[in-house]
């Protein structure tokens, strides 16, 4: 459902040369793998903030963006 949103965010990224990684599918994979990104023990699974798997996800996938677009740290 929230698909029009994240197409307007990232029309308006690009419009202001910045960019945008899309952690969807990975998330996706996770999910499907019965990994979950968000939730923790104590509460519902998949909902909330990103646990310590979902933190991994986006910091691995953020170190391979910038590899690839040449910044260094």
């Amino acid at each position: 459902p929230d698909e029009p949103l994240f197409a307007a965010f990232v029309k308006r990224c690009k419009t202001h040369n910045f960019h945008v990684v899309d952690l969807r599918s990975a998330m996706t994979v996770a999910v499907s793998q019965g990994r979950w990104p968000r939730g923790f023990h104590n509460g519902q699974f998949g909902v909330g903030h990103y646990n310590g798997l979902g933190n991994q996800i986006i910091a691995d996938h953020l170190a391979e963006k910038v590899k690839r677009i040449g910044l260094q740290d």
